[in-house]
């Protein structure tokens, strides 16, 4: 019986790796260079809505702790 159950557990672990992990990207890089993409701007542009939130003015002062 101790047989069997260690060849099961044998065969259900994955294999030892060989060496360490690939660094290659996903994708080829000829196609990484060919896509272009919209990059979010750091200053919003003049029809995008304010997000709503706590102007730093605006925020309650931090709670004062007693000694």
């Amino acid at each position: 019986m101790r047989d069997s159950s260690r060849a099961r557990n044998s065969a259900a672990a994955s294999p030892p790796r060989k060496g360490p992990p690939s660094e290659q990207t996903d994708e080829a890089p000829g196609l990484i260079d060919k896509d272009r993409v919209d990059v979010e701007r750091e200053i919003p542009a003049e029809d995008n809505q304010p997000i709503e939130g706590a102007e730093p003015h605006q925020r309650p002062d931090p709670p004062a702790f007693e000694d």
